[in-house]
């Protein structure tokens, strides 16, 4: 199960990740923008990130010790 919930995470991180360099770069060449619109966007990935970590079903995942009680 830790496993499933660490998948959401990387995957998550993971296309972020690789779309970032092209979005910030582009970002930085509108004259309008530029570094506002980069603080935003590193804004709404915090939101996304905090968002996902408190979804319900990922934070039901009980601990090692009870996993034999749980149905997959």
């Amino acid at each position: 199960m830790q496993g499933r919930a660490s998948a959401v995470f990387e995957t998550t991180v993971g296309i972020l990740g690789a779309a970032c360099p092209a979005m910030v770069g582009w970002l930085l060449q509108q004259p309008d923008l530029g570094f506002t619109a980069v603080m935003g966007v590193a804004v709404a990935c915090s939101v996304a990130g905090l968002a996902i970590s408190l979804a319900g079903p990922l934070r039901s995942i009980p601990t090692p010790e009870r996993w034999s009680e749980v149905a997959l």
